[in-house]
């Protein structure tokens, strides 16, 4: 099963895209397979593919069990 991007979701590209080194933050929830995206390095935003992305750290939702 695969996860669901949410706001606050830690993801880098995957190994075929040119930023594939840079660490972003998932900052807009998806849309039309699309996702909005910051770098944490140089605080660019960029649109990504959601296939494209590999995450790192899931935010958690301390009110939720």
């Amino acid at each position: 099963m695969k996860r669901r991007l949410v706001r606050g979701d830690a993801v880098v590209l995957k190994y075929y895209c040119k930023d594939r080194d840079r660490p972003a933050i998932v900052i807009d929830k998806p849309q039309g397979g699309f996702v909005t995206i910051v770098f944490a390095d140089a605080n660019q935003k960029v649109t990504a593919l959601v296939d494209n992305l590999i995450i790192l750290n899931e935010k958690r939702n301390p009110g939720k069990t």
